[in-house]
């Protein structure tokens, strides 16, 4: 794990260092088994703050005026029945890595089976 050169390094890395680009929104795509991340060899996932990715893309003057999906290959919602607001940077780590492991496992195979909110 490491971190990059701010917001802007999420669309200025050199695109072959991470070829698979997943930001976290309450307003991206549910995460379910349909979804396919496309094969890569180094992923980069981005959780937005308390405000969320979108506004730190508002803020940002290289990116201003672009949305989540124009920065990211997947713009994905890793928690759809939160009951709260916000989600603690900590807490939303932890649910999004064990959200998008299974996905980012088999990238490429034909199987991805996400956690589901029952636990099933």
């Amino acid at each position: 794990m490491e971190g990059i050169p701010g917001r802007r390094g999420i669309a200025t890395t050199q695109p072959t260092r991470y070829d698979l680009k997943v930001g976290t929104s309450e307003r991206g795509e549910v995460v379910g088994v349909d979804w396919h991340p496309k094969p890569f060899q180094h992923a980069l996932v981005v959780l937005g703050g308390v405000a969320g990715i979108e506004d730190a893309l508002e803020k940002d003057l290289h990116l201003s005026g672009k949305g989540g999906p124009d920065v990211f290959d997947h713009y994905v919602n890793i928690c759809p029945f939160q009951g709260s607001r916000t989600i603690r940077t900590e807490e939303a780590l932890l649910i999004a890595m064990s959200t998008l492991r299974p996905c980012l496992a088999s990238a490429g195979s034909a199987g991805c089976t996400p956690l589901s909110p029952n636990g099933a």
